[in-house]
């Protein structure tokens, strides 16, 4: 991975930017610095106590017997040393429950895939969303901060999301989530994101304001078999300037005229979908619970241990499900991650 306390990866989980409290090297470097120990309280004003005393509004730091203490935990090699038994154990059973129902989501995988993009490459995409995103993380996730993590903690201005950190040079090689824009006027867009995958060329798509008005334009013309119920008129000619670059990217496909190219699951498909998710996420849910006090013996040992329990808690989890996603390539479950890719995979419509 390359990281060490010299070069923390910070992460987060919710709405907001983690950037909007750490915006510049300097300050990610002062937090690296900090933890896991804390350091004096500055006594005099400054640029320093004004930084620490923006991290408590945030609640990433805690004001303690005149020291400043970090609540957001990151993650090193020597902690993964010791949660390595936890890991492997929690990783496997994640792991094995989902090749438990591996024939349901191939099947239904396929099923997905016949109905707008007939291929194996089409089926290994959805198939790869099905798995890792939508069971692994969405539902999971979903289910553990309803019965064990608790609702999204409030960072002030910044947002409110989980906060945590990654200094470590060995662990899982998939390390990954996905983000949701909300650039729709109705559904969102999703695309996994990872460690090793460079997404260069599509974010950059994603940022203009055209690419989301072609993408209204197709959801709204178009039926469930992908034909279009009208086609862009003459005026519409910023749109038409679009579609290569969306075609580019995988957006769109080069057909005449071009269709939608990536997964778009309504509110039918959600359910069907949600149905065989739901249950292989409730199982690893439950379990996941039922460790919560080796976690809470373990954590004890780990540079985190007076960090933020939910925060620690989110980062294990994602952390665990890497580590699960690993063990499904290495069984030939779903398709190895690619080292980049545009909208042919990993990118959802719902």
């Amino acid at each position: 991975m390359g990281w060490s306390m010299e070069s923390v990866s910070f992460r987060m989980s919710g709405s907001g930017s983690w950037q909007n409290l750490l915006p510049d090297e300097s300050s990610r470097r002062q937090y690296s610095e900090i933890y896991p120990l804390g350091a004096p309280l500055p006594t005099r004003s400054g640029p320093l106590l004004k930084l620490f005393l923006l991290w408590k509004q945030a609640a990433i730091v805690r004001f303690e017997n005149e020291k400043v203490i970090p609540l957001g935990p990151i993650m090193t090699d020597s902690d993964l040393t010791i949660l390595q038994p936890w890991f492997q154990d929690i990783s496997s059973f994640m792991g094995q429950t989902v090749m438990e129902r591996l024939d349901d989501y191939q099947a239904l995988a396929r099923t997905l895939a016949e109905k707008t993009f007939s291929s194996k490459q089409a089926s290994d995409n959805i198939l790869t969303i099905l798995i890792c995103a939508l069971t692994l993380d969405s539902w999971v996730f979903s289910l553990l901060r309803r019965y064990l993590f608790g609702t999204y903690p409030p960072r002030d201005f910044a947002g409110t999301f989980f906060f945590w950190g990654y200094a470590f040079a060995q662990g899982p090689r998939r390390i990954f989530g996905f983000t949701t824009y909300n650039g729709l006027e109705e559904g969102q867009l999703h695309m996994i994101r990872s460690h090793r995958l460079d997404r260069r060329a599509i974010k950059e798509t994603l940022r203009q304001r055209s690419t989301w008005d072609y993408l209204d334009f197709l959801i709204f013309n178009q039926d469930k078999n992908g034909n279009f119920l009208s086609k862009l008129n003459e005026r519409d000619d910023i749109l038409k300037k679009t579609a290569p670059a969306l075609q580019k990217v995988g957006l769109l496909t080069w057909d005449d005229p071009p269709r939608l190219a990536v997964p778009f699951f309504d509110q039918d498909l959600s359910g069907t979908i949600s149905g065989l998710c739901r249950k292989t996420a409730g199982r690893i849910t439950d379990y996941f619970i039922s460790k919560r006090e080796e976690i809470d013996f373990l954590r004890k040992k780990c540079s985190f241990a007076e960090c933020s329990p939910p925060d620690v808690l989110c980062l294990l989890f994602h952390l665990a499900y890497s580590y699960a996603t690993d063990h499904l390539v290495e069984k030939g479950a779903i398709p190895d991650f690619p080292k980049s890719a545009g909208g042919e995979w990993g990118v959802w419509i719902s």
